[in-house]
């Protein structure tokens, strides 16, 4: 709750604000791509959840959150409450233990509305499912969440390996099995299908893509071997960084099902550790950082719920062999473990929070106040009502605050962002200024030389006004002149680019 209250709810960067867009466009009844705004993978599932929230009149700053945030935890109680209705009260116990032994960082980067923890919430369904008898309903829902899960998030390949091979390898001389999972799956793979056949179809919508030009590389695995802290540092309970932790908790959970005669649980769970370890011969998984916000650690969230997993199908198969003793000294041990790590957590916070709002990673990923996004866009938004102007054309700077205005002045102002190196996402407001050109335009961080350059091919610019420091120039673009051609030939950094995708849209 204080990470929610003291960090996410507090700053936001330019992919949590895209998911106030997409609260804001959902209650507008508009949904404009099955992705996340301007690429092929990812969701706004977290967005259009929140839309609910946003519509009761909570702040998209906090609405959205609060969902990602719900997203994450609800893995880890429903795998509990599945785990106690089934018999097994230990690991009932450890999944709820679970998101408080966590590094303190871990808990950030899943209350950060970025698309990370969907895929878990379809997985767990399926692994609570595996722990009871299974009917054709069952195997229909398992097939359909498992290609779901894998489709919103390929991350959770981690997770959804080790339930798909117990689910295989418990119902593999079933036809119904065949049935009714391939029937589930399939579903699913039409709408995953169906999804890329929307960005084959309108590539400019695709500006962003995954480039996988290495996919097995023997010198990534090497690397990713020797950076298991920086892959894994923040997933391990109770000590931080200490990847030591991981290994004797599976290892140990591993040789409790080879001696409870639990074979299938435990092939599954080996195989289910392997991929991660072969994972990081995936060059993917090595672009990122120490940062919250752009971590290595994205990649491997589901590792602790495949650890409740795993001591899951231990207690299941142990039964009658865990005596009370063991029980309650289990019992005392999470409890002490959990008050502990608590305690510390609450020592360290606010170093552990600034640290990490501080660092400006190499993908550009920042930190910024939520109350500057707010005053800045409010400011814009006072102005373009005293001047008459309708759009804001932001150049190189503040990208979250051009995301961000739209949702939070409701369209009383349209933005638009020209950027070298970091294209617009919302491929959709180049359609709306191609067919319907706003005119009166505010021009924010334009340099004096830029403006006149743009007044020798016709724009009508006024005298300049400071937000926040910043120079924004009202002007007016006159009637039969391009907006596009005109950002390009007043040499903004990326201006020529836009114009080239806005030329493009017309022959998809």
């Amino acid at each position: 709750m204080r990470v929610l209250t003291h960090f996410a709810i507090v700053y936001a960067d330019k992919d949590q604000v895209l998911m106030w867009t997409a609260a804001h466009e959902l209650l507008q009844g508009r949904i404009h791509e099955p992705r996340f705004y301007g690429q092929d993978y990812n969701s706004m599932i977290e967005g259009y959840l929140a839309s609910p929230l946003v519509a009761s009149g909570v702040p998209y700053h906090v609405a959205v959150p609060v969902v990602t945030s719900v997203l994450c935890l609800a893995p880890f109680v429903v795998l509990g409450f599945c785990c106690w209705r089934s018999g097994q009260p230990l690991a009932a116990l450890l999944a709820l233990a679970m998101p408080l032994m966590l590094p303190i960082e871990y808990t950030m980067i899943t209350s950060m509305p970025r698309g990370f923890v969907t895929g878990n919430c379809f997985i767990t369904v399926v692994a609570c499912l595996i722990l009871f008898p299974m009917s054709c309903r069952s195997f229909f829902l398992s097939g359909l969440l498992l290609v779901l899960g894998v489709s919103l998030n390929p991350t959770v390949l981690i997770m959804a390996t080790p339930v798909a091979l117990v689910l295989v390898l418990r119902h593999w001389r079933s036809r119904r099995f065949y049935l009714w999972v391939g029937a589930g799956g399939l579903l699913a793979a039409a709408g995953h299908y169906a999804s890329v056949a929307f960005y084959d179809i309108y590539p400019s919508h695709r500006v962003y893509a995954v480039l996988f030009d290495e996919v097995l590389s023997v010198e990534a695995l090497r690397r990713g071997w020797r950076n298991l802290d920086g892959h894994l540092g923040v997933l391990t309970p109770v000590w931080a960084n200490q990847v030591w932790i991981l290994g004797l908790v599976f290892s140990a959970i591993l040789i409790g099902l080879w001696r409870c005669h639990a074979r299938l649980p435990f092939i599954s769970l080996l195989l289910g550790l392997v991929v991660v370890g072969l994972s990081f011969s995936i060059e993917r998984v090595h672009v990122g950082s120490d940062s919250v916000y752009w971590h290595l650690a994205r990649f491997y969230l589901s590792v602790p719920l495949v650890m409740v997993l795993g001591f899951a199908w231990f207690e299941q198969a142990a039964g009658k062999r865990l005596g009370f003793g063991h029980r309650n000294l289990v019992s005392i041990g999470l409890t002490l473990l959990v008050v502990t790590v608590f305690v510390g957590h609450g020592l360290v916070y606010e170093r552990v929070v600034q640290k990490h709002v501080s660092i400006i990673n190499p993908a550009g990923v920042q930190a910024v106040p939520v109350q500057l996004i707010y005053e800045r866009c409010e400011a814009l938004g006072e102005l373009a009502s005293q001047t008459g102007h309708k759009l804001v054309v932001f150049g190189f700077v503040h990208k979250t605050v051009a995301y961000a205005c739209e949702p939070i002045l409701r369209e009383r102002v349209k933005t638009l962002m020209v950027r070298d190196f970091v294209a617009e996402r919302r491929t959709w407001r180049l359609y709306e200024e191609r067919d319907s050109p706003t005119r009166d335009v505010l021009f924010y961080n334009f340099s004096e030389e830029q403006i006149k350059r743009g007044q020798s091919l016709g724009l009508i610019p006024e005298p300049a006004v400071l937000i926040g420091n910043i120079r924004t120039v009202p002007g007016r673009v006159p009637d039969g002149v391009d907006l596009f051609d005109v950002l390009s030939q007043m040499d903004i950094p990326g201006a020529q680019d836009l114009e080239a995708r806005v030329g493009f849209l017309g022959v998809e």
